[in-house]
């Protein structure tokens, strides 16, 4: 199962271009399995996503995200791009959801990343509402915002962190 897994993201690796990342995983699985110290490094930063993720803490969360994500990635790949905004939705409505932290102060910061990076909101038609939100005084009570905040998205999200 293993080796087919693997054969499958070397495929993909080399459609996208990626070769040094396919030389790289082609490599790795001739030397065999990763050692337990890498294994505590990766959970560990996993770990530090979780928590800032689960405890609102959108400043942690993207300051990881920034350090351990490629900015090319994050520029032009379609799957991180859509986790970024999704992520970022999630932080905007994290007090509404949870009656912890300041609303204001999450829909600044939810403003603030529209204004750097909002052209791909805009450019999706599923995303585009989320353009409003931050001019929105009560997101539970719009009828557009209010089943995403009677969903808790947390699982869907957290399952792209996990192994």
């Amino acid at each position: 199962m293993e080796v087919e897994l693997d054969s499958l993201v070397m495929e993909y690796l080399e459609a996208r271009g990626f070769h040094q990342a396919c030389a790289a995983l082609r490599q790795e699985t001739k030397e065999g399995p990763p050692t337990p110290s890498s294994l505590t490094h990766t959970s560990g930063l996993q770990y530090e996503f979780l928590v800032a993720f689960n405890s609102g803490e959108r400043s942690a969360f993207f300051g990881l995200w920034s350090k351990h994500l490629p900015t090319e990635l994050l520029a032009s790949d379609p799957l991180c791009i859509e986790l970024e905004v999704l992520v970022s939705v999630y932080f905007a409505l994290y007090p509404s959801r949870t009656g912890l932290g300041s609303l204001a102060r999450s829909m600044a910061d939810f403003r603030s990343h529209l204004e750097a990076r909002g052209r791909v909101l805009a450019q999706s038609q599923e995303f585009s509402a989320f353009c409003a939100l931050p001019y929105i005084p009560d997101p539970a009570l719009h009828p557009t915002f209010k089943p995403i905040l009677t969903v808790n998205p947390s699982p869907a999200l957290t399952i792209h962190f996990l192994p």
